[in-house]
């Protein structure tokens, strides 16, 4: 007997799969430490994953298994895009299990599951990760925040990530300023910059475009820059945040050596 949904079942299920394709997106950037690899990886995956039918570990799980087949295939299917990697599959697998557990807060036994490995590899992996992006941050680092206390809390957290200095802004123009004086080897911008003022997101689109500095974007709203379009952060934290995210955010992002998008 075939039990028909409801419009609201139906709605509930658009929604859970559209989260859940969000929290692909957020993962396969950080992973790569490219927006538009990533979230081309999110698709193809999307295309053979019901993304509301299973929960966040599953559905990460089978993402992994899939991107391994993605990115062994000659002629993956991105629509006459190729797609090479600068990371070794070494300096992959432990950004995976670095960032499922310093960003997203997965557990030893959860990423064990995630990686299809046992605990003890997963642990190994966790460890080294630790240690492939301890020293990574070395230079100057730019804070976009138009509250005081937040920024200060953010330069603090940036020192203690290693940043050799932190410069600190609180709108679009002085932001592209500091940029051009300083430039910083990466950007923590939020997307609330005062009533009035362009947001983090004109902020990130510029630096990114005129300078080519990655940015860590933090947001109580992360599902609206992680819709897919064009110019989006590759890095994305939501609010509220830990302190312990955003050093590990800021060690895995400027240790991505991003890769390169060529057309076929």
């Amino acid at each position: 007997m075939t039990i028909s949904q409801t419009p609201s079942d139906e709605k509930e299920r658009e929604s859970l799969g559209l989260r859940n394709l969000t929290m692909v997106r957020a993962f396969l950037r950080a992973a790569t430490g490219d927006q538009i690899v990533g979230d081309m990886i999110a698709s193809a995956v999307s295309r053979t994953i019901d993304l509301a039918d299973h929960d966040l570990k599953d559905i990460l799980a089978r993402t992994i298994a899939e991107t391994r087949k993605i990115t062994q295939t000659p002629a993956p299917p991105f629509s006459a895009t190729a797609v090479v990697s600068v990371l070794s599959d070494h300096e992959v697998c432990l950004r995976k299990a670095g960032i499922l557990f310093d960003i997203f807060g997965f557990d030893q036994t959860d990423i064990a599951e995630i990686l299809g490995v046992d605990l003890e590899t997963a642990g190994q992996r966790i460890q080294d990760a630790k240690a492939l992006v301890e020293n990574a941050l070395s230079g100057p680092v730019l804070i976009v925040e138009d509250d005081a206390l937040i920024a200060a809390s953010l330069q603090e957290v940036a020192r203690a990530a290693g940043a050799s200095s932190v410069v600190i802004t609180r709108s679009y123009d002085e932001a592209i300023a500091a940029a051009a004086q300083y430039n910083p080897v990466l950007a923590v911008a939020d997307y609330d910059l005062g009533k009035g003022q362009k947001t983090g997101i004109d902020v990130v689109r510029t630096l990114s475009a005129e300078f080519g500095i990655l940015s860590i974007f933090v947001t109580a709203f992360p599902r609206m820059v992680l819709t897919g379009s064009e110019d989006e952060p590759v890095f994305v934290l939501a609010k509220p945040y830990r302190r312990e995210q955003i050093i590990a955010a800021l060690r895995f992002a400027v240790s991505a050596r991003r890769p390169e998008v060529l057309a076929a």
